[in-house]
């Protein structure tokens, strides 16, 4: 897979261009099942949608500023949800959240920002991209594999319904022997037998509060045969009303999985207007006939920045969370903010990233993609732990570093309103030292709206100047924690009002946590946590 290049198209801007473009130093400021939405507006050209779009002018291209996206918090992202799906009303979500498991169905909240289980609780996505689990592993080791990632915290499952990966075990498409189709490779002859265990997978997961993103129909690489079902589809023996039907069958089948959201596409970005997107649409149109109440994203490629689900403009308006998928793009807070902007109404949260040991998956780039996620207003995050996972080479192996850090992100965020916060975008909490907007070392920041919290990422150390005086205490509580230790150190009580200097402990990645003294909202108890 061909290595990202930054091409961002312009973005609309305006607040934060002054702000954000080029080196900023000391420059400050004083001052009940998934619910769906059909807002949102579609792509401005095709353009940034076509497979492998490479831009002549990237390499002379302005500077990326970032979009402004102060309206998409102000009152609530986006306007009004459509009730159409989930007829009773639900409570409101909490004030603080938690990583109990998750009573479904899930909703999109009434202000689009992020997800809410039946209790009203947000529910952060923290998702393993696990393509072949329902056909790589006996039921017992299935369970086994589940098991071990919920606890270490994972929640979300990435899971193809078929899959024709040949370098998976189990001998893919079938699963112990049984077909997924009764005649090979005709989509309208699903084998009952082979979807009762996909039941199964599904009723796993739900019962350890485990949601599933369902690939409907894999793709697969644009050429390459021996992973995904574009040639099947394309084959003689179907056409556009077997890939309706098939979408039909798997609406009738998995409706009633209230643990389930849907997945178009897989590593492959349709051709607009091409048979392989009639295909796809097809199934989509078809699933959605029968399962109209389950929420949709995708898994494309092609964009040099990875690709969001709204990228595909034949799919863009029928997408209710944005899912993203970047293969070793690095700067991906950049699209997070431009897909923010564009699709307030559509939450966004990295759907694929680059896994652990492949080009792209050191530790340092998995977790920075995942807290700038957070705090560029994402609603959760995706990590594999490379080929002992996604190709079930050692799935026993759960200890590596990336796994364990994956994990501190996850009880990090959950311990504090991670849904309530909002991108520092003027430069409002953090008036200096954030670095260039752009760049791998821009300091990622966002606060509530309350001003009682404050959170930045530092990629690599450094000293922040903050504006105390935004909190609305009088006084300030300052920890400092080691994502790549999951440990807490309380450096400063009592910290007077005004613009503090903090320097971070080390040059390596830390996590700066400003709290008002006088909030109910504690820091989390990680092990290892100590006090200043």
């Amino acid at each position: 897979m061909p290595r990202w290049c930054l091409r961002l198209a312009p973005l609309s801007s305006c607040k934060w261009m002054l702000c954000l473009l080029g080196v900023c130093i000391l420059a400050g400021c004083d001052d009940d099942a998934p619910q769906r939405s059909d807002a949102g507006t579609a792509p401005d050209s095709a353009t940034d949608a076509t497979h492998g779009g490479d831009d002549p002018d990237a390499a002379t291209a302005e500077k990326p500023h970032a979009p402004d996206v102060s309206n998409n918090w102000a009152g609530g992202r986006g306007g009004k949800l459509d009730a159409g799906l989930v007829r009773s009303p639900m409570p409101a979500p909490d004030a603080g959240t938690t990583d109990a498991p998750a009573t479904f169905p899930l909703r999109i909240s009434d202000n689009h920002h992020y997800l809410i289980d039946r209790n009203g609780r947000p529910f952060l996505i923290n998702q393993v991209s696990a393509w072949g689990l329902i056909q790589s592993l006996s039921l017992d080791d299935a369970t086994s594999f589940i098991d071990e990632l919920q606890r270490r915290g994972f929640n979300t499952l990435l899971v193809s319904v078929i899959s024709n990966d040949k370098r998976m075990p189990g001998d893919p498409p079938a699963w112990q022997g049984i077909a997924p189709f009764k005649q090979e490779w005709d989509f309208s002859t699903p084998n009952p037998d082979y979807f009762a265990h996909a039941d199964q997978i599904l009723e796993l997961a739900k019962s350890r509060g485990m949601l599933v993103a369902l690939v409907a129909c894999y793709l697969g690489f644009p050429n390459d045969p021996t992973q995904g079902w574009a040639d099947e589809l394309l084959d003689a023996t179907n056409n556009l009303d077997k890939s309706r039907e098939y979408g039909r069958y798997l609406g009738s089948h998995f409706q009633r999985f209230d643990n389930l959201i849907w997945v178009a596409g897989g590593d492959n970005f349709p051709v607009p207007g091409g048979k392989l997107e009639q295909h796809m649409k097809a199934v989509m149109d078809g699933v959605r006939e029968n399962d109209p109440r389950h929420l949709w994203t995708a898994h494309w490629s092609g964009l040099e920045e990875g690709s969001v689900a709204t990228d595909q403009p034949t799919f863009a308006e029928s997408m209710d969370l944005n899912g993203y998928y970047a293969f070793d793009y690095d700067l991906t807070y950049l699209k997070d903010l431009e897909s923010i902007t564009r699709y307030p109404d559509k939450p966004l949260y990295h759907l694929d990233m680059a896994y652990e040991t492949e080009r792209g998956g050191d530790p340092e780039s998995i977790r920075r993609r995942a807290y700038t996620a957070i705090l560029s207003g994402a609603v959760g995050s995706s990590f594999n732990a490379g080929p002992n996972w996604y190709l079930f080479e050692n799935w026993r192996a759960m200890g590596s570093p990336a796994t364990a850090e994956t994990e501190y992100w996850y009880r990090f965020f959950v311990s504090w309103p991670w849904q309530e916060l909002e991108p520092d975008i003027q430069h409002e909490a953090v008036t200096a030292g954030y670095g260039t907007f752009g760049s791998e070392e821009y300091v990622c920041v966002a606060h509530t709206a309350e001003w009682d919290l404050i959170i930045a990422y530092l990629p690599h150390g450094g000293t922040l100047t903050v504006d105390l005086s935004r909190l609305t205490g009088s006084s300030a509580r300052v920890y400092w924690f080691d994502p790549t230790k999951g440990t807490t150190t309380e450096a400063e009580r009592n910290t007077r009002h005004g613009r503090a200097e903090l320097s971070a402990p080390s040059a390596q990645s830390w996590v700066l946590v400003v709290q008002d003294a006088a909030s109910a909202r504690g820091m989390p108890a990680l092990p290892g946590s100590t006090g200043g």
